[in-house]
């Protein structure tokens, strides 16, 4: 368990670098999405 744990937590720390980007534009879109319906 312990074992699985810790690489799962690693998986997470690797996915979040690799991912950063990824979702600043995600979360980017949600925006623009928002501000769209706002002005609709």
């Amino acid at each position: 368990m312990r074992v699985a744990a810790l690489l799962l937590a690693v998986e997470m720390a690797i996915n979040l670098k690799l991912n950063l980007r990824g979702d600043f534009k995600k979360i980017c879109v949600k925006i623009a999405e928002r501000v769209n319906l706002a002005a609709i």
